[in-house]
């Protein structure tokens, strides 16, 4: 039974995959050691070109239809690009010096519980 208020979303930003890109998407989907996020929006960019609308790919993956619209939408317009993907990946690094941690531990040291009060 047709329902006139459901009215079927179609994402205006159509991929089409280089063999490249295609490649790099198809490694990231299929690696442990990437974070589970980024193996997951590499899902849904390799689905996309396959005339699965958002609410299908995020019926597939588990997840809601405005993830994949905004994945979708920012591969269409920055493909591969190191702010996307790659920048995402780095590991923190800290800021701190070794002094700076020094300085940190000495201000927290007179709010330290005493060892007497951890007997306690």
């Amino acid at each position: 039974m047709h329902d006139a208020r459901y009215v079927p979303r179609i994402s205006p930003f159509q991929i089409e995959l280089t063999a490249q890109e295609r490649g790099e998407l198809e490694s990231r989907a299929v690696k442990y050691t990437l974070p589970y996020y980024q193996v997951l929006r590499a899902k849904m960019v390799l689905y996309a070109p396959q005339g699965l609308s958002n609410d299908d790919i995020a019926r597939c993956l588990d997840t809601r239809r405005e993830v994949v619209s905004q994945w979708r939408k920012r591969f269409f317009e920055e493909r591969l690009a190191e702010r996307s993907y790659e920048a995402m990946a780095k590991p923190f690094e800290w800021k701190f010096t070794r002094n700076d941690l020094a300085q940190l531990m000495q201000r927290l040291a007179p709010h330290s519980p005493t060892e007497s009060a951890l007997a306690a």
